[in-house]
């Protein structure tokens, strides 16, 4: 079996920093559990609903 290092705490907080640069929202422990959503401005939203409608 492989395994797999975890990195360390700079690789971890780098790539946390690319990623929210880029729109990705972390979500805290809150008894839901902990997750990443994709953070969008209204007009993005509305362009994105517009495509999913065929428009």
């Amino acid at each position: 079996m492989r395994k797999i290092d975890k990195p360390d705490d700079a690789t971890i907080e780098a790539q946390r920093a690319a990623l929210e640069q880029l729109g990705a929202v972390f979500i805290e422990e809150n008894g839901g559990g902990i997750g990443v959503r994709l953070k969008f401005t209204a007009a993005e939203r509305s362009s994105f609903q517009c495509q999913r409608q065929g428009r």
